[in-house]
């Protein structure tokens, strides 16, 4: 059986996450969650952001 792939992007769901943010009848527990992953992307990006930094490309100038 063939399967689709419908994860969302991490763009649209940040733009979901905004729309529960400023929806003032979103509940707690809605807002909560939208915090929650919003902070969760951010972690994410601040580590992929510190691997890239400490990766050391090799030129022929630091090879000697």
């Amino acid at each position: 059986m063939k399967t689709i792939d419908m994860t969302p992007t991490w763009e649209s769901a940040v733009k979901i996450y905004i729309a529960v943010l400023e929806n003032k009848n979103a509940s707690a527990e809605g807002i909560r969650i939208a915090r929650e992953e919003i902070i969760f992307l951010a972690k994410t990006v601040d580590q992929l952001n510190k691997v890239k930094n400490e990766e050391v490309v090799l030129t022929p100038i630091n090879l000697i």
